[in-house]
Parts: structure tokens; C-alpha cells; sequence
């Protein structure tokens, strides 16, 4: 398990590991709380086929591994504001019968935070809140523009498939805006319903696309393209025969052959060559 610098330091209370209701999919997800839960981490396992570890002098079977990472807990608090019928507190929506652990959002997120998708009703220290399109829009929508900022400023290729965009760095002056946008949108959908990632999308008005002819107009290093780059073909991009000199056909009787040699190739008369056994019968 890769996790955030100080995740398994917290007073040394370790996590609670736990399935949650993907915001996106609906289906149980594994999350993790603090020790305290007042911390979200979402869980994604990475696995392939034909992959072991090497632990100390045994091998596991098991080559998969986790990559833990921070999540704004309201992402996973949405779906059960926007189903919810009356203003009620925040620890009578997040109640989910089949994940028990969903109660535990409650203590993720303060007041401020809830604000930012919901709206309060209180009295004295008694608060209700209900689900608020607008403010989640807003809110979102900020989302999408830090994180087109920081694609920005870290040059990432937003023109590839998701490979080589992890490898390949892009020289922002050449990609519109509205690339970086695009990328950013789709991140952030990913933590959304489709319902919601398609209101978001009207509500920000975003552009079409933008195409680029055989990517032409993006200039990134050919070397790494070649490389990581799904859509781009394996070929040489030196002539390594132009140098070489021509076949010439040398006659069996210029080589000399040993005791051994000889001593082998009369044992093997008769026999059949191994590419006997695999003709048409």
C-alpha cells in the first residue's frame, strides 16, 4: 500500500478501512477513515496479470498494491443530499443500510464545508440542511478551474491517452485552453454521477473538443512519443543499413570441423529434423 506521508502516523492509531457508495457507480468501494475520522482516503487497487513480490525469502502470489490518496468527502456526500426528500441533520441523510460505515461522513466535513453543496437551517445548535444545485455547481466549477491551473503549470500532455500522459510533458503555449479544461472536467467527473457530470458540463458551457491533425500543432519530445505514445507506430528512426556490408555466401568447405563434431553429425543420420514434427500431416 502507497499512502500520503503521515496517513500511518497519526498518533500511531493507524485507519479504519471500510466500503463506502462510489459517488460515480453506485457500487461499494473501499475507503479509509483517520483513526479519528475526520480524514477521507479513497483506495485503488492496481493489478495485473502475471505480477509477484518478492518478500524476504518468499515470493507472493499477489502482485497487486493499493495507491491511497485524500478525498473531499463531499463528493461521496452528493448522492445522499440530492436523494433526500426533506431537511433533515446530516447524520439522518448519511444513513445507508447496506454500507454502515457511511455515518462516519458526518465527521469529515464541517459546517463550512457543507455549505459549500448544502443549505443550513438552524437552531441554536440544532442544524438541517438540504441539497443546494447551485452551490454545488459553484463549487465544482472552482474545481475544475484549479486543477486546469495546475495542468498548466506542470505542462501535462492532455492531448494523449491517459499512458502517455503520465510520461509525457507538453509545452502548454501550444494546447488552448480549453484542452486543459476538457482533461480537467473529466477527473473531476469521475467522483460524479453521469447526471451530474452532464449538468456540470452545461452549466459550464464547456467548448467541443478541440482536434488536432496527427497531433501536429502539440510539439513533445518524438523520442518519448515513440515510447509511451499508444497511437504511435514502432518504427527505426535511423538507417542502421546503410553501413553494412553486403551477404556473402560462404562454401561449407572452408570450415573445418572437429572430432567431436564429426563425431555427432554421424550419430544424428537418419534422424528427423525437428521441424519434421510440426508439417501437414
Amino acid at each position: 500500500m502507497i499512502v500520503p506521508d503521515g496517513m500511518l502516523n497519526d498518533n500511531q492509531k493507524g485507519i479504519v478501512v471500510g466500503k463506502l457508495r462510489n459517488p460515480k457507480t453506485g457500487t461499494g468501494t473501499l475507503y479509509a477513515f483517520s483513526h479519528n475520522n475526520t480524514k477521507l482516503y479513497e483506495m485503488n487497487q492496481f493489478d495485473e496479470n502475471k505480477r509477484s513480490w518478492f518478500i524476504d525469502n518468499s515470493v507472493q502470489s499477489d502482485g497487486s498494491f493499493f495507491l491511497t490518496t485524500t478525498i473531499d468527502p463531499l463528493f461521496v456526500i452528493i448522492p445522499y443530499l440530492q436523494k433526500a426528500k426533506h431537511t433533515s441533520p446530516i447524520d439522518q441523510l448519511l444513513v445507508d443500510e447496506e454500507y454502515t460505515d457511511t455515518g462516519k461522513l458526518s465527521l469529515c466535513s464541517k459546517k463550512d464545508d457543507l455549505e459549500k453543496i448544502a443549505d443550513c437551517k438552524q437552531s441554536g445548535t440544532f442544524q438541517a440542511w438540504k441539497y443546494n444545485e447551485g452551490k454545488t455547481f459553484d463549487w465544482l466549477g472552482k474545481k475544475v478551474s484549479r486543477l486546469t491551473q495546475h495542468l498548466k503549470d506542470k505542462n501535462f500532455n492532455v492531448t494523449q491517452s491517459a499512458v502517455s500522459s503520465n510520461y509525457v510533458k507538453t509545452d502548454s503555449a501550444t494546447v488552448p485552453e480549453s484542452s486543459f479544461t476538457r482533461y480537467a472536467f473529466g477527473l473531476i467527473s469521475e467522483y460524479l454521477s453521469d447526471e451530474l457530470s452532464a449538468a456540470l458540463e452545461k452549466h459550464l458551457d464547456l467548448p467541443a473538443v478541440p482536434k488536432f491533425a496527427n497531433n501536429e500543432d502539440v510539439k513533445e519530445p518524438p523520442a518519448k512519443r515513440q515510447k509511451f505514445g499508444s497511437d504511435i507506430k514502432s518504427e527505426p528512426t535511423e538507417d542502421y543499413s546503410k553501413d553494412q556490408k553486403p551477404f556473402v555466401k560462404v562454401s561449407q568447405s572452408r570450415y573445418t570441423f572437429s572430432a567431436k563434431s564429426k563425431a555427432l553429425a554421424s550419430a544424428a543420420k537418419g534422424s528427423k529434423s525437428i521441424a519434421s514434427f510440426f508439417g501437414k500431416k
